[in-house]
């Protein structure tokens, strides 16, 4: 295979789907390998809701044109041409200068969407797959029918046991989907459930059955009579069942929000057992010692930090291995390695770090443009003493170098505070418009780890949740929550210099070996990607320093800035169809268009008007016979927060 640039992009082409802002992919993303003889690296990774403003970005791209156009000015900030695009893998409509051949020998039986996302983990350092034993699972919603057509016939998620690079697969249920269902019902994101799930006392006590394990589509529909039962049974509970349906009720949370708690703590106790039972039946068929064997999960539902936690202390695995990305963010990282296990024999790949974003090195013209000029009173390089003083004072801003991947802020597009006083809590969740209750992460030494936390170990990503300690509890409050967890991430200083001598110092000064850190952005906004953004945000948000690149700059005149709400991002008129565009469409609504693109064979279909007609006639007869089932439902969950299209289009204007 030739040496060179490779783009994997998890993204699609489509008109209609443009036009109709019908999700194909979401949280799109896209990645830049180099390969040189049997070695690749990853150059950058972009995630596309931070360039166009469009949380878990899920529209489409007109045509080839617009998306060539797009990854052309990315690629234009590193000094290289589209044209020296070897292959273009992962997105079918985008071309390089040889077509990618995507094969799996695994075809016949696992999805190319979740073996992506096992491969995004299994083979995240090739040394260790190479020569220590790996259990991977892939554990997410379900798979997209992009490249993959046959994907909703198979069964849905992979497992591997990997010794010394000797693969077996497996299939495995999911939980994912149950998470989904709690987001599409109670229109709260992942996070904020499992924060309120922990956050009260409140506990449902009615036994409730197991349920029932996800491997397919056709056990969707199961799936959701068992969620739909609880769902119903716990929403329909008043104060006076204290005691009989219920107990604990936590008077410092409305009713509502104690009955959320209850449906989510169910939910991930009965998570937390599927996926411990299928590992502990995995451990006995291969015979597996988890002492010297590392574990793997990627997918959605790593992000479910208790689970990751729960799985590793109560299996004593000996260590944990994903990406950051571990959720669709991170979908082009597992294609590139797909790609590149199936064409390069014994290839050579090692992650190093979360930052692998882009960078903004505009500072200094930045704080010169007449938007922001009047509002700064003062630029210096940083003194790590300083900015502990500046965090013992309020939060502050930090923009620091390249951004991180994955839906979690991981210390250089963060809001940082100290985590001494509950008051930090309380700035922090008004600053970013939150709930109360929701809790605060802390980034913390990881030399500091076990003095801090119980059963304490490396979590570069934020993707476990530790208990502290009780005799340091009282010192952190801002970071614990009901249960005294938190969701830690851990740094060294080879992980992150400066980051690491920030924390250091502030050790030094008030002898806690950690600080609180939250992503840098507003309410239902992506997190913050340049310069401009985060001088935005400060100055709506009354913050009085921001770091940005090493240097200290103090704002002044906040009243006087007179944009209330986010900037514009740059990139969003890529993926809107022009006007002359439209003419072309096929004379189908957006409920049509759905089935559409979630029917891949419908896609065959000729230009001729007896061919549209039916078309449209399929398409009608599958809304009939499936448009109420579960499963149907499920392949547009992701839409349940509808984007506003006109808004999005008059935005551009």
């Amino acid at each position: 295979m030739t040496d060179g640039y490779y783009l994997s992009i998890y993204s699609h082409v489509g008109q209609l789907a443009a036009a109709m802002d019908v999700g194909v992919r979401h949280d799109q993303n896209m990645a830049l390998w180099k390969k040189t003889n049997n070695s690749i690296h990853l150059i950058k990774h972009w995630e596309f809701e931070r360039l166009t403003g469009v949380k878990n970005h899920s529209l489409s791209f007109p045509d080839e044109n617009s998306a060539i156009n797009f990854i052309s000015e990315k690629l234009k900030s590193l000094n290289i041409e589209y044209k020296q695009i070897i292959s273009i893998i992962g997105t079918p409509g985008i071309h390089g200068i040889f077509p990618a051949s995507i094969v799996w020998h695994e075809q016949e039986r696992y999805t190319y969407h979740n073996l992506c996302h096992l491969y995004s983990g299994l083979l995240l350092d090739t040394d260790l797959f190479k020569n220590e034993s790996i259990l991977a699972l892939a554990l997410d919603g379900g798979p997209d029918p992009v490249v993959d057509i046959d994907a909703r016939q198979k069964h849905f998620y992979t497992g591997a046991y990997s010794n010394k690079g000797n693969v077996e697969y497996f299939h495995i249920p999911s939980p994912a989907v149950l998470w989904s269902m709690l987001r599409n019902r109670l229109r709260l994101a992942e996070g904020s459930l499992m924060a309120l799930g922990s956050a009260t006392t409140a506990e449902y006590i009615h036994p409730v059955p197991f349920p029932p394990a996800l491997y397919t589509i056709s056990e969707i529909a199961e799936s959701a009579q068992w969620f739909d039962e609880l769902y119903n049974n716990i929403m329909s509970i008043s104060e006076t069942d204290e005691g009989k349906s219920f107990v604990n009720l936590d008077k410092s949370f409305s009713l509502q929000e104690n009955k959320i708690s209850m449906l989510v703590k169910i939910v991930q106790n009965y998570s937390q057992e599927l996926v411990s039972n299928t590992i502990r039946d995995l451990v006995k068929k291969f015979s597996i010692d988890t002492k010297n064997t590392y574990l793997s999960i990627t997918g959605g539902y790593a992000l479910n930090c208790p689970s990751n936690s729960h799985i590793m202390n109560k299996h004593n695995f000996l260590g944990f291995i994903a990406p950051p990305a571990v959720n669709d963010s991170g979908m082009s990282l597992g294609m590139g390695l797909q790609f590149f296990y199936h064409n390069v024999p014994d290839f050579n790949f090692k992650f190093n770090n979360a930052y692998q974003g882009t960078d903004d090195k505009t500072l200094h013209n930045i704080v010169k443009d007449p938007e922001f000029s009047d509002f700064i009173e003062s630029i210096k390089p940083l003194d790590t003493k300083e900015l502990v003083e500046d965090l013992q004072l309020a939060p502050i801003v930090w923009f620091d170098a390249e951004s991180e991947m994955g839906p979690r802020a991981l210390g250089h597009r963060s809001i940082l505070a100290d985590p001494r006083t509950f008051k930090t809590k309380d700035q922090l969740n008004h600053i970013k418009q939150r709930q109360w209750w929701r809790p605060v992460a802390p980034i913390v030494l990881m030399e500091e780890m076990n003095t801090w936390f119980e059963s304490g170990y490396t979590s570069p990503y934020m993707l476990h949740t530790f208990t502290i300690r009780k005799e340091k509890e009282h010192l952190v409050p801002a970071i614990s929550h009901l249960d005294s967890s938190a969701r830690v991430q851990t740094v060294r200083d080879s992980d992150d210099h400066n980051l690491y001598q920030i924390i250091k110092g502030f050790f030094e000064k008030t002898g806690v070996p950690m600080i609180c850190n939250t992503s840098l952005n507003d309410k239902d906004e992506p997190i913050i990607n340049t310069i401009a953004e985060a001088l935005n945000f400060s100055l709506r948000k009354k913050i009085d320093v921001i770091y940005i690149n090493s240097n200290r700059i103090k704002l002044r005149n906040h009243n006087s800035y007179e944009l209330k709400s986010p900037r514009k991002r740059s990139d969003l008129h890529y993926f809107i169809l022009k006007s002359d565009q439209h003419s072309n469409l096929l004379p189908l609504n957006r409920r049509q268009a759905m089935i559409y693109y979630h029917n891949p064979r419908l896609q065959t279909h000729g230009s001729s008007e007896k061919e549209i007609e039916n078309l449209l006639r399929k398409i009608n007869k599958i809304d009939r016979m499936f448009g109420k089932r579960a499963d149907f439902q499920f392949i547009d969950i992701w839409h349940f927060v509808e984007h506003d299209h006109e808004k999005i289009v008059q935005g551009l204007i």
